[in-house]
């Protein structure tokens, strides 16, 4: 990002966001978007766990995320990440690859 980083109060633009209980609708949809094969987070559940787990992830994420939702605080755990080297093919040992 440089020195200058955009100032973003000028937009008067209204965004439609909803701020309401997230239905178990929204999620079965979610989690039917989700793809097979992606890396897990940081939790170490695979996509295809979440979206196999059928009306117990949907009420587990249901409950988790309304919670959140109405006390206005994110789970520490939630800013965490981590990064993963993915070397390209050759010498591993190199950092060039």
């Amino acid at each position: 990002m440089g020195l200058n980083p955009p100032n973003l109060s000028q937009n008067k633009e209204t965004l439609d966001i909803q701020i309401g209980r997230i239905s178990k609708e929204e999620i079965r949809k979610a989690l039917k978007a989700l793809k097979r094969g992606k890396a897990a987070g940081c939790d170490n559940i695979p996509p295809e766990a979440w979206r196999e787990g059928g009306e117990m992830s949907v009420n587990a994420l249901h409950k988790f995320l309304n919670t959140t939702s109405n006390e206005e605080r994110v789970p520490q755990n939630w800013k965490r990440g981590h990064i993963v080297k993915l070397p390209k093919k050759g010498d591993l040992t190199r950092y060039s690859n």
